[in-house]
């Protein structure tokens, strides 16, 4: 459930009344994980595998959600807020995206990248208590070979995503 009065409404996620969230892929989300479904054609997989391959579609929904980004990230300060219609729509794609990784495989970094979308969208309750949650969630994280492959994929440098959910979260305590 949706802890704030002012919902966000993400690309391909509904939520029903009794409080469960379903989703679905939109169709730019299922052109760019097609590539890496195809990696796995033809190929006989046992249970655990085809969990792990969720993983690896989760790690190219966050990398989807980068490269939308990517366009905005020389602008300087003036193009940007000129083009704010545009980026809010681009972010909440980005956020939708994360969502959804973090739902096939939940892997704390994900957390992470979502916290700093919202704190992006200007949404800064939503944005620490998502940084709150990725401490927790990463500091309880036990990771296996598979989870360190997919991590390296995913190529977020962790201890710094860990020290920026701390400088956020101890900046809403002051």
């Amino acid at each position: 459930m949706w802890p704030f009065s002012d919902k966000l409404k993400l690309p391909g996620v509904k939520e029903h009344a009794d409080g469960t969230v379903e989703f679905t892929l939109t169709d730019e989300e299922h052109r760019k994980l097609a590539k890496t479904v195809d990696l796995f054609k033809g190929a006989s997989v046992d249970v655990d595998t085809a969990q792990r391959i969720d993983g690896t579609n989760a790690v190219a929904l966050s990398h989807y959600a980068k490269q939308l980004l990517t366009p905005y990230d020389r602008m300087s300060l003036p193009e940007y807020k000129a083009k704010w219609p545009d980026v809010k729509k681009t972010l909440v794609k980005a956020v939708a995206a994360v969502w959804k990784a973090t739902n096939l495989c939940p892997l704390p970094v994900f957390i992470f990248h979502r916290a700093r979308y919202m704190a992006m969208l200007g949404r800064d309750a939503e944005s620490r208590m998502l940084f709150s949650e990725f401490l927790v969630a990463q500091s309880s994280f036990s990771s296996d070979r598979i989870s360190d492959i997919l991590l390296t994929h995913e190529g977020t440098d962790i201890q710094e995503a860990v020290a920026h959910a701390q400088r956020q979260t101890s900046h809403s305590r002051h």
